[in-house]
This record gives structure tokens, sequence and C-alpha cells, in this order.
């Protein structure tokens, strides 16, 4: 059976939209090659979102041209609807496409390799066979913000709400292959639901979701902080919805915010911030800075650090700013040497790794709904799982089921970011 292995990079989304087109091979008679196996084909779904991250795809794409042998290479994803054609001058790549497409990408194998029997029927939308503990629906696409860092809405379009009915169908069957977490992805799922014609809103969907399943829980991903209204806020106490929110809040000053063409300003971020740690107990708030954004003083990075020590984050996800072609900062002046730009990242990691070490401290003693998210144990004995606030738990491994959650006691934290537990009851 001709085989097919794929390389994703990038956001949760382009993950899902691996999955799927992984799964329309395997429907087509065509298997995936495990890590380390060589393959027929080599299918590398590319992110875009920074100078860095196309660096880094080019560099992954030509390794796999230089290891193909006889075999082909496709590439896909965000970086060739920007550019395809700086990726068709690649030496070695054999076929470029666009955006997701599961229909090309199965022509584009059976024009060199003859497939089996399909295995399996045609897949309907929402619905995914996905090789990890973790279930990935993606609930809409696209954004419309237009910020000045960003060639998103240039790579995926503009926002676009998969309809409820099929978010619905694809929760269901997930739950029905016995995924207990369903992490909820898109580009802007804060918006969800506002260019349907029925309208909607991410908290409605949520609580239609909880109402038609039994068991499984439901992870919210990336939101603006002004997206995180009262309704979502409620539902964060529910005990199947993860207490968990990345924000992307990118900057702790005004002007560096208003340069970025954000939509708020700094203190409405914190006042829903601050709120949020009040009403759900136990949260983890983690947020994206960008540091050394064209015109950032020092004055503005000493903003950004105050407002970070001051808010209940519990870690950071720290950038240094990458100058990305075809978005406006990238031409704006007053831009920040890269060393400048490194060097206030390497001080707010510093302020996350505390903000994270006291954070699983405070955590000692209390009870956590973990998922398992390994196969087996390390070479400690102890598998790893995840709890419902985000939280890496280690246990000793008998009897542990892989995507099972266990209600667990936190007792210890070894190292930075080693928290052991004990289990408690099975959560079913």
């Amino acid at each position: 059976m001709p085989s097919v292995f794929f390389t994703t990079l990038g956001c949760k989304t382009n993950h899902y939209d691996s999955d799927a087109l992984a799964e329309a091979c395997v429907r087509a008679g065509y298997m995936l090659a495990p890590a380390g196996r060589e393959a027929d084909v080599h299918v590398i779904n590319t992110c875009t979102v920074t100078a860095a991250s196309d660096v880094r795809g080019r560099n992954i794409i030509r390794g796999a041209v230089r290891r193909k042998g006889r075999g082909k290479v496709v590439v896909c994803g965000c970086g060739p609807k920007i550019d395809a054609q700086r990726y068709r001058r690649i030496e070695g790549v054999d076929h470029v496409m666009g955006a997701r497409s599961e229909i090309e990408l199965v022509d584009i194998l059976k024009r060199h390799f003859t497939p089996s029997p399909p295995l399996f029927p045609a897949r309907s939308e929402g619905e995914t066979v996905q090789p990890r503990a973790r279930a990935f629906l993606k609930i809409q696409d696209g954004c419309d913000s237009g910020c000045a860092y960003c060639i998103v809405p240039a790579a995926r379009g503009p926002a676009r709400s998969v309809s409820v009915d099929h978010v619905l169908t694809g929760v269901k069957k997930l739950e029905a292959q016995g995924f207990k977490e369903v992490v909820l992805t898109g580009i802007h799922i804060g918006r969800y639901g506002r260019d349907l014609k029925e309208g909607g809103t991410l908290a409605g969907l949520i609580e239609e979701m909880l109402a038609l399943t039994d068991s499984c829980r439901i992870r919210i991903t990336s939101l603006d902080p002004d997206e995180v209204e009262d309704g979502l806020v409620r539902l964060l106490s529910h005990p199947r919805v993860c207490r968990h929110l990345h924000l992307s809040l990118q900057s702790g000053s005004d002007a560096v915010l208003e340069m970025m063409m954000r939509r708020k300003g700094a203190a409405v971020y914190a006042e829903r911030i601050e709120g949020l740690a009040k009403e759900v107990p136990g949260i983890a708030i983690g947020a994206d800075i960008i540091t050394g954004f064209p015109g950032e003083t020092v004055a503005h990075f000493e903003e950004t650090k105050a407002l970070v020590e001051r808010l209940p984050f519990a870690y950071l996800h720290v950038f240094p700013y990458s100058q990305r072609p075809g978005t406006p900062a990238a031409t704006m002046k007053d831009q920040v040497p890269v060393a400048v730009r490194r060097s206030r990242a390497r001080e707010l990691l510093e302020i996350s790794a505390r903000k994270r070490d006291a954070f699983y401290k405070s955590r000692i003693g209390e009870r956590l709904d973990v998922i398992i998210v390994s196969k087996r144990p390390n070479g400690e004995g102890l598998v790893k799982g995840i709890g419902d606030n985000y939280v890496p738990v280690y246990l000793c491994g008998d009897g542990l089921k892989y995507r099972e959650i266990y209600n667990v006691e936190i007792c210890t934290i070894e190292g930075r970011r080693r928290v052991e537990g004990v289990m408690g009851r099975h959560r079913g």
C-alpha cells in the first residue's frame, strides 16, 4: 500500500486540516507512514504567520527533498496561499497546493501511486479520526481583524463559521469514537456565529454541545480578551468546560496596541482578565505577547512588563517581533533592532517562568480532572496527563488508560514543569 507522511507546522487549525487530509488519504487507499519511516509521499503543511515560520518551513521542505529518493514532496497550507511561486521554485518539490483540499491531494497521489481498495466510506463534515488523545474540532476559519503584524487574513481569508448543525454532528461523533476532550479550533473562534444567517455566539454553541453530549469535556483555544463575554465566563465554571483560556494580549501599552491596529486598549483587557480570575477559581490564563514591535520604546516595554506582572497569568507565550513581508508593520518606521526584541522577550519569559511556578505550586492539594495523553509510561514509570486547567500532571502508570479522565490530587512539584499527582476516582 503506498504510504504518506505529514509534517504540520503552526497552529491547531493547521493540525486539524492535516488530520482531514490524512483521513482522506486513508479512505482513498493510502497508508499513513509512522515517523522515522520512509514514505512514498511527504506532505508539508506550512505556516506563514511570521518570517521565521516561513524560513523554518522552507528548511523542512528542503530536508524532505533531500530524503525523498523516488518519493514525492507535496507542499500545502498558508505558505503557498500567500506565495505559491516561491515554493514551486524550491528544487525537488513535486506539487504545491494552496488551501486545504482533500480532493486535490488524493488526485495528486493517484497520478503517481495506484491506491489499494478504499478502507472507509467518504468523510462527512465535522467527522475526523484523529491520532491523539484529545480531539480537535474546527468550528471556524479566517479572520477580519487586520492587525498590522499579521498575514493570516490574506492566507486564510475572511472569518467563516462552520454551521451549528455540522459542529454538533462533529462533537457527537467524536464522543462516540471515545474522545473525552474536544478542543475547539479556528483562527478567530471568539467571533463564532457573527457571519451565520441564524446568528449565534461561541457561548451558545458550547451550551448546545454540552446538551447534546454526555461525558466529553470542551476546551476553548485562543480568544481576544474582549471576546470573553459574560455568558462564556459562566460556562467556564461548568464541570465539562476546561478552566483554561489563552488570550491574545500582544502588548500592555496603549500606544503599541494602537500601532498594532488592535481593537481595544490595555485597560479593557486587564479588566476582563482580572474578572476571569475572580469568577473562575483555579483558571489558567495564558497570553500571547509580541516584543519589539516597530516603534516600541523602553517606556512602552516597561508598561507591558508592569501589566504582565500585575495580572493573574499562569504563563506567557512570548514572540520577538518578526518582520513579515506583506503586512503593514513590515514597512513601518522605527524598526526595533533584533537583539533588543530578543532581550525584551527573555525578560518576559523570566516573568512567565515565575508565574508558571507560582500557579503550579498553588495547585498542590487540589483535585483536578486529568486526561491521560501518553500511551505508555516513560522511563520513570510515569504517564502524562493534562488537567482541565492545562496543568501537566505525571502519574504512576499502572491501570491508567490512554484518553480516559481521572480525578487526581496534586501532591508535588518536581522541577520547573513537572507536577506529580496521586490517582483518585476514574471520572469515566
